[in-house]
C-alpha cells in the first residue's frame, strides 16, 4: 500500500490569509545594531543640541546625521557585507569612528561635539565629502571590478596558500616572530616605514611584527577556518598579559592596544556576518564587557598615559628600568591626573603648535579623533605663500617614491633622500612649514588627509582618493575568500585595527594609497605566504 509523505503546512495567521512570520525579515545581530545605533545617535545629537546650543554644533550634529544615516541605508546591509565584505568595513569603519562615536563619547565625557576645535565647519564639511568620495569609490568597484577580483580569488585559491587554514603551533610560530619583530623594531629604534638601513633579516622581522597578535585568533577560529581547534584560554590569557609587558617593557601602548582592539573588532565583523551567535547580550557577556570597560578606561588607560609621561627617556635608560620607571609613574597617581590635566589646558599650555587633544581616553582618541582633522587643516590654513604649498606637494610625491626600493630608483635615475623623506610625518611636515620651525621633523604627529591633501593637492585631493580607493578596495576584498564556506584570509586579522581605521587615522595623504598598492599590500602578502611555508614546514617538530 502506497504511502503519502506527509506535507508540512506551516500555522496560517487567518487574518491576514498567510503564513505567521512569512512577512516579517528575520531578526539579526546586523539589523538590530543599524536600528539601535541610529536611535543612540539621534538621542545623542539632540541631546547635544539641546545642552550645548551654538551655531557650530547644528552643521556638526547635522552632517554626523547624515553621514551614518547613508552608510547605514547603503553599505551597513546584508547584502554588501555578504558580497564586499572587507571593503564594506573599511567604509563602515570610518562612518563609525568620524560620525557615529564623535557625538555619543562626547556627550558621555560632558562635552561638545565641537569641543576644543577651532574650525568645526571645515572638519565636518571635510569629513562628509571625503566619505561621498569613498562611497563613489566604493559603487565603481562594486559595478565594474568584480570579475577581476573573481579571477585573482581563483588564482591565490589554487596557487597559493592564501586561504589555507593554519595550524595552532603556526599560529604561536607566528606569535613568537612578531614578538621579535617588535621588539628589534623597538629596540633598534626602527620606525614601521623602516628609517633605517637595515639588512634584509631585520627587515623580515619588522614585517613580520604584526603577527604578534596571531594566536589571539584562536578564539574566533571560525572566521578563517571550518575546522575545529580546541582553545587554549588560559594560554592564551597568559600570552595577552606577556604581550601587555613587553609593551610596558617597550613603551609601546600599540603592542597590546592593537592586539586587543583588533579581537573585539574581529568579533565584531563575525557577528555581522553571521559566524558567531547574536546572542551576545548574555549574563555572562554583559559582566565580560563590563569589566572589559573597566579595565580599557581605568587601568589600561592609566598605564598608557604613564607609558607617554616616561616615553622621553625610552633611549636613555634600560628596558628593565623603563619597566620600573613606568610603573612608578602608573602607581603615581597624582603625577598622572596632574599630566592629564596639563594635556586638556589648551587655553594655558605653552606647546599648543599641535594639539590633539578631544576625548580623555587615549585609547578612543587615537582612532576617532575630529582634532586629527581640526589641527591638520588649521596648519593647511596658517601656509601663506604657494611656495609653501609648493614643498608639501614635492614632499608628497618624494615620499611616495620613497617606497620604491633603492635599486629600482638607481635604475630610474631618480635621486631622492629616501631616509630623510620616511624619517618624519606629514603631521611634523605640515607644522614645520607652517611654523617655519623644523624642529618639528621627527616627531611623528599624526596628520590628516584633509589638512595635508588640502596643502599639497587643494581640492584634487578628494579626486586623488576616489581614484585610488577603487583598487584598494579591490585588494582588500581579495583577503575574504567567498567559496562554499566563506573565510577571512588570517592576514587581514591580526592587520584589522589598521584596515577597518584605514580611512580614518592612518592615511595622512590621499596620495598615502599608492604606497598601499604598490608596497604595503603585496609586501603583506608575500610576508604572508612565506611565514605561512616556513611554520609548515616544522610541522615535523610539533606534530
Amino acid at each position: 500500500m502506497a504511502t503519502s509523505k506527509q506535507q508540512f503546512i506551516p500555522f496560517t495567521d487567518f487574518s491576514h490569509g498567510m503564513p505567521v512570520g512569512a512577512h516579517r525579515k528575520p531578526t539579526t545581530f546586523l539589523t538590530v545594531s543599524r536600528k539601535w545605533l541610529s536611535i543612540v545617535l539621534i538621542a545623542a545629537t539632540v541631546i547635544q543640541l539641546l545642552i550645548f546650543p551654538g551655531y557650530a554644533q547644528l552643521p556638526g550634529c547635522l552632517s554626523c546625521l547624515i553621514g551614518w544615516s547613508l552608510c547605514s541605508k547603503y553599505v551597513l546591509l546584508p547584502i554588501s557585507l555578504k558580497k564586499y565584505t572587507l571593503s564594506s568595513m573599511v567604509l563602515i569603519g570610518f562612518a563609525f569612528t568620524q560620525f557615529w562615536i564623535p557625538p555619543v563619547l562626547t556627550l558621555i565625557e560632558g562635552k561638545p561635539l565641537v569641543f576644543n576645535l577651532n574650525y568645526p565647519n571645515s572638519v565636518f564639511l571635510h569629513n562628509f565629502l571625503a566619505f561621498l568620495a569613498m562611497w563613489g569609490s566604493f559603487l565603481v568597484y562594486t559595478a565594474n571590478l568584480l570579475h577581476i577580483r573573481s579571477y585573482l580569488a581563483r588564482f591565490f585559491k589554487t596557487k597559493t596558500y592564501l586561504y589555507s587554514t593554519p595550524y595552532p603551533y603556526q599560529l604561536w610560530l607566528m606569535g613568537i616572530l612578531g614578538v621579535l619583530g617588535m621588539s628589534a623594531t623597538r629596540i633598534l629604534g626602527l620606525g614601521n616605514d623602516g628609517a633605517a638601513n637595515t639588512g634584509i633579516l631585520v627587515k623580515l622581522l619588522q614585517g613580520f611584527q604584526i603577527y604578534a597578535y596571531a594566536p589571539l585568533f584562536m578564539m574566533l577560529s571560525p572566521l578563517y577556518t571550518r575546522k575545529q581547534y580546541d582553545t587554549p584560554k588560559l594560554l592564551i590569557a597568559a600570552y595577552v598579559c606577556f604581550l601587555l609587558a613587553i609593551g610596558v617593557l617597550l613603551n609601546s601602548r600599540g603592542a597590546f592596544m592593537m592586539g586587543l582592539t583588533g579581537l573585539g573588532l574581529a568579533y565584531l565583523l563575525g557577528l555581522l556576518l553571521g559566524t558567531f551567535s547574536p546572542r551576545v547580550f548574555t549574563l555572562r557577556n554583559t559582566i565580560g564587557l563590563a569589566v572589559a570597560f573597566w579595565v580599557i578606561t581605568g587601568p589600561l588607560s592609566d598605564l598608557g598615559t604613564a607609558m607617554v609621561v616616561t616615553r622621553s627617556q625610552r633611549g636613555e635608560v634600560s628596558p628593565t628600568e623603563l619597566l620600573a620607571l613606568t610603573l612608578d609613574t602608573y602607581n603615581n597617581k597624582e603625577l598622572l591626573n596632574r599630566y592629564k590635566s596639563a594635556a586638556m589646558d589648551t587655553k594655558n599650555n605653552p606647546l599648543t603648535d599641535w594639539d590633539e587633544y578631544y576625548f580623555n581616553n587615549i585609547f578612543v582618541a587615537r582612532f576617532s579623533n575630529l582634532k586629527f582633522v581640526d589641527a591638520s587643516l588649521e596648519h593647511y590654513y596658517r601656509l601663506d605663500s604657494p611656495e609653501k604649498n609648493k614643498l608639501m606637494f614635492n614632499y608628497s610625491i618624494e615620499r611616495t617614491l620613497a617606497i620604491l626600493p633603492t635599486p629600482l630608483l638607481n635604475f630610474l635615475g631618480i635621486t631622492i633622500d629616501k631616509y630623510g623623506a620616511i624619517g618624519t610625518s606629514y603631521g611634523d611636515y605640515l607644522l614645520a612649514l607652517s611654523t617655519g620651525n623644523k624642529a618639528y621633523l621627527g616627531g611623528y604627529r599624526v596628520g590628516h588627509f584633509a589638512g595635508v591633501g588640502m596643502a599639497a593637492f587643494g581640492w584634487f585631493y578628494l579626486l586623488i582618493m576616489f581614484v585610488t580607493l577603487i583598487p584598494c578596495f579591490l585588494l582588500l576584498d581579495l583577503l575574504y575568500y567567498k567559496g562554499k564556506f566563506s573565510i577571512v584570509s588570517l592576514i587581514f586579522l591580526p592587520e584589522i585595527f589598521c584596515h577597518v581605521g584605514l580611512l580614518s587615522g592612518n592615511i595622512e595623504n590621499p596620495i598615502n594609497f599608492i604606497p598601499f598598492l604598490f608596497r604595503t599590500w603585496p609586501q603583506l602578502v608575500v610576508l604572508y605566504l612565506v611565514l605561512f611555508y616556513l611554520t609548515r614546514q616544522l610541522r615535523r617538530f610539533f606534530i
